[in-house]
Formats: structure tokens, C-alpha cells, sequence
């Protein structure tokens, strides 16, 4: 079984921005609600063996901060075409570059939400609903996959774990 997680990056600082919208950083709430998410990995013993990462500045911090709350040490790849003006989607870049079995992936809005549909059909699904409405920041979505390998990923071998907002959890 493969494991995939996506997390979108923790809130941006906007007070601090000057045009560059790939060197962004995080706010203090973002900071918090990202910790949120912390602890429910680390509350859920979730672990990851691989992380595939924008390289954008807000996703490295973001990176950083979940990285505090995991027992492991993950490898971690920052990957050029996870910044949302990549010409790939997601589906493709995670059949592509997503070596382990137990993979993060920490991007961006659009692409997270919209990708959703490319990873399961399960539209009824509460969790499938939530996320490709509204993929908040620090925002978590966690699906399984019953095969060995990643190119052999698809709609019909998926199965929607879970998808959490910092909201949604307790402080």
C-alpha cells in the first residue's frame, strides 16, 4: 500500500510582502495553526518516509514546522515544479518523483484542491467535498492507494483517509 499526504503551506504574511510572491513568509497564525496539524501527526503517529516540497519560502518553513512533530527523519526533495506555476499537475508529478512508500507533499493552492479529483472519484465522499471546496492553509489531506508502485496509482485502487483543517482540531 502507498501512502500520500498533502499539506498546503501555512498562512502567508502579507504585511511583509514586497512583490515576490516565492520568497512570502509565514505569519504568527500561521505558524499556530500549522503546529495544529503538529500535533495531530504527531497525536496519530503519522510518519512519512519520503517529502516532496515546493521550494518557495513559505513552504520551507512550513516544512520546518512539521518536521518538529515527526518521530522519523523523512527524506526531503524540494521540487521545482510543486511551485503553482508549474506546467505539471500534481498526479503527475507525484507518479514521477515520489520514491517511498509513505510520501508528503507540501505545495500550493490551486494545485492541491484541484488535484483532488485526479487522485479519486470518490465525489460523495465528505473529505473528497471539503477539500476541493476549500484547501485551506495548513490544511491536510491524507489518501491511500492499494499497490506497490506509483505509476500504478489511479482512481479505482484509492481510498480517502482523512482531511483536516487547523480548524477543525482542538488547541
Amino acid at each position: 500500500m502507498l501512502n500520500l499526504t498533502l499539506i498546503r503551506h501555512a498562512k502567508s504574511n502579507w504585511e511583509s510582502f514586497d512583490g515576490d510572491d516565492f520568497s512570502r513568509d509565514i505569519a504568527e497564525i500561521g505558524v499556530k495553526k500549522t503546529q495544529k496539524i503538529g500535533k495531530f501527526l504527531k497525536g496519530e503517529k503519522i510518519t512519512f518516509d519520503e517529502i516532496l516540497c515546493s521550494p518557495s519560502l513559505r513552504t520551507k518553513k512550513t516544512l520546518k514546522l512539521i518536521l518538529n512533530f515527526l518521530d522519523n527523519k523523512p527524506i526531503i526533495r524540494f521540487i521545482d515544479d510543486l511551485y503553482h506555476q508549474s506546467n505539471k499537475d500534481l498526479f503527475d508529478i507525484v507518479v514521477l518523483e515520489a520514491r517511498k512508500k509513505k510520501v508528503l507533499v507540501i505545495s500550493h493552492e490551486p494545485m492541491l484542491s484541484s488535484s483532488i479529483q485526479d487522485f479519486s472519484s470518490d465525489f460523495e465522499n465528505k473529505n473528497f467535498k471539503r477539500a476541493t471546496e476549500k484547501f485551506s492553509t495548513s490544511s491536510i489531506f491524507q489518501i491511500n492507494f492499494s499497490c506497490k508502485n506509483w505509476f500504478d496509482i489511479d482512481k479505482s485502487n484509492s481510498t480517502i483517509v482523512f482531511f483536516k483543517r487547523p480548524n477543525d482540531l482542538k488547541d
